[in-house]
């Protein structure tokens, strides 16, 4: 883990602890994916994951697709904003609050339903 962490971009020693580096957590989750990359390619194929792995990778490195990113972009269409500095503290909660509680916990249960009854279909057959 400390290799992974050395071969990190903007890297530095830790200023309160003796020993220990400091990772920027942007850098430092794309380099997993750097490393996987050059060390087990022929995995990556074997496995047949190139296309699923290049998704990540790139949802890693870019930001764009995270969960964050898509759960903040929701509360914001919500509250027909472009960026959350444009919306109102107080609505801004409210919106986010009915979001997690409402539609969200929605999707999951099911989602979750759905794998249950597949699952179930699987067991039966």
């Amino acid at each position: 883990m400390r290799d992974l962490v050395e071969q990190t971009k903007g890297v530095r020693s830790s200023k309160y602890h003796r020993g220990y580096l400091k990772a920027p957590l942007a850098k430092y989750r794309g380099s997993l994916p750097r490393r996987l990359r050059a060390q087990a390619p022929d995995i990556i194929k074997m496995l047949g994951v190139k296309p699923i792995f290049d998704e990540l990778a790139d949802r890693i490195e870019t930001g764009v697709g995270s969960a964050d990113t898509r759960i903040m972009r929701e509360i914001l269409r919500r509250l027909n904003k472009s960026d959350a500095p444009a919306a109102n503290g107080h609505k801004f909660n409210i919106a986010a609050e009915n979001f997690y509680w409402d539609s969200m916990r929605a999707r999951h249960r099911d989602q979750a339903l759905a794998f249950f009854a597949n699952d179930a279909r699987c067991a039966a057959s």
